[in-house]
């Protein structure tokens, strides 16, 4: 991304009066792989995981802002389901990213925590779950910038945590048969692909 625009708090040192600004102030490149794994050996057990590793090189234009940052960084998520019994189910996930940079911060790795369980009823046409997300409260954006020689730090909170419960019907007759229609000749068969 070239001319990424970002708010920069410039501080005065004859007023000591910190502004804040939007300015062009860096360019940005970054470069990355994911990998997914699906795990599904046991039939009781089902586990999907992500790894994210990607290379960041952000080119400051600003005098304010300290040196180029460049790095590589990571993220990791690890969703499982577990069968308990027949119609009851656990889950449990939990994710974690990396410190990084983003734009003009270093941000402090964070992480997360979800558990849940899950009930299918009325020959499963009923699905009645509980979830909590971010248990530990730990997916709190800790970031740090020095702009104009000024050290910045800021907690950023955007609430993540939750407790929810959702129920699901579903409706109409589940075991309707499709039948794979046949065409009559050859010309109608070219025509439909």
């Amino acid at each position: 991304s070239a001319n990424v625009a970002a708010q920069i708090a410039i501080p005065n040192a004859i007023t000591k009066v910190v502004v804040d600004t939007m300015l062009n102030s860096y360019n940005a490149v970054s470069t990355g792989i994911n990998i997914f794994y699906i795990f599904k050996k046991i039939k009781w057990l089902e586990s999907v995981s992500q790894l994210t590793v990607f290379y960041q090189d952000i080119d400051h234009k600003s005098a304010y802002l300290p040196q180029d940052e460049k790095g590589i960084a990571f993220s990791f998520n690890m969703d499982n389901t577990i069968k308990v019994c027949q119609h009851l189910y656990a889950q449990a996930g939990i994710w974690y990213a990396a410190p990084q940079y983003m734009g003009i911060y270093r941000q402090s790795d964070r992480y997360n925590l979800t558990t849940g369980l899950r009930w299918k009823l009325c020959k499963e046409k009923v699905t009645l779950s509980i979830q909590v997300n971010d248990l530990l409260k730990k997916t709190q954006a800790r970031l740090s910038s020095t702009v104009g020689g000024t050290a910045e730090y800021y907690n950023n909170y955007y609430d993540s945590r939750y407790f929810r419960i959702a129920f699901q019907y579903k409706f109409g007759n589940q075991q309707i048969n499709t039948k794979q229609r046949d065409f009559r000749n050859e010309d109608e068969k070219q025509r439909s692909r």
